[in-house]
């Protein structure tokens, strides 16, 4: 959408906005603010993504310590972890 010639804003069925994505944003009103919000979503979806993906290893850490230290060596013998 960004490289659209032209883009148009509708409200209540009616244009509100029209322009290129550089224009509307510069303009401030409704698709900036629809711009804004997406870009926000986007990356807020990638933080919470990565914060999942942290708290994952951070788990599967501790059940290989915890393992270590029970002595359980179910993961293959010569592991050297023993």
């Amino acid at each position: 959408m960004t490289h659209a010639d032209e883009i148009i804003v509708l409200h209540d069925g009616s244009v509100a906005e029209r322009g290129s994505h550089a224009e509307l944003l510069a303009l401030g009103g409704r698709y900036a603010a629809m711009w804004q919000r997406q870009e926000t979503e986007e990356v807020d979806a990638a933080g919470a993504e990565a914060d999942l993906k942290a708290a994952a290893e951070a788990r599967e850490e501790e059940e290989d310590l915890g393992a270590a230290l029970a002595g359980d060596h179910s993961h293959g013998s010569g592991c050297g972890c023993g």
